[in-house]
C-alpha cells in the first residue's frame, strides 16, 4: 500500500513538472520549436508500465491543471488525456513500435478532438502547421520519455524483463 501510493505521488509529482517545463523560457535558440505534450508522454508511458499507479482522477485533476495553467480552454485536453490512458490501460502490451504508434496516433487523435470541440464553439482554432509541429514533438518525445522511465525508475513494459 505505501508502495503503491509512493508511485503515485512521484507520478503526480513528474507530472507537475512536465506541465510547468514549457513554461521555462528557453532563449531564441527555441524559436518555432514546439515543445512536446511531457504530460502526456509520462501518462501513456506510466499507465503502460504501471496502471495502478496512475489512476483515473489522477490523470483528470492534471489534465484540468495543465489546461488552467498553460492557458488552454479548459476541459478538452483533460477530456482527450483520460479517454487516451483509459484505451492505453485496455490494451494488451505489444512491441515498443506498436507502443509508439499507438500513443503518437491517440495523440493526433486528442488534437482533432480539441480541434473539432474549438470550431463548434466558434473559438479560434490554431494553425495546421502548428498543430503538425506539436504533433511531431510529442511524438518524437515518447520514446525520450519512456526510456526514461525504463532505466531512471525501472518501470519496463509489461512482459519485459527487468
Amino acid at each position: 500500500m505505501t508502495a503503491l501510493l509512493l508511485q503515485r505521488v512521484l507520478v503526480a509529482s513528474l507530472g507537475t513538472i512536465a506541465i510547468h517545463l514549457p513554461l521555462v523560457p528557453v532563449g531564441q535558440a527555441g524559436e518555432g520549436i514546439a515543445n512536446p505534450d511531457l504530460l502526456f508522454c509520462l501518462l501513456a508511458a506510466c499507465v503502460l508500465r504501471r496502471p495502478e499507479a496512475v489512476p483515473l482522477s489522477l490523470v483528470l485533476v492534471l489534465g484540468l491543471l495543465a489546461d488552467f495553467i498553460l492557458g488552454r480552454a479548459p476541459g478538452p485536453g483533460a477530456l482527450g488525456l483520460v479517454l487516451a490512458t483509459e484505451h492505453l490501460r485496455r490494451r494488451s502490451p505489444g512491441s515498443f513500435l506498436a507502443e509508439w504508434l499507438r500513443a503518437a496516433l491517440l495523440f493526433a487523435a486528442i488534437l482533432a478532438g480539441i480541434a473539432a470541440l474549438l470550431a463548434l464553439t466558434l473559438a479560434p482554432l490554431p494553425g495546421s502547421a502548428v498543430l503538425a509541429r506539436y504533433w511531431l514533438a510529442t511524438a518524437l518525445a515518447y520514446p525520450l520519455v519512456a526510456a526514461a522511465l525504463r532505466f531512471a525508475l525501472d518501470t519496463p513494459r509489461p512482459g519485459v524483463p527487468r
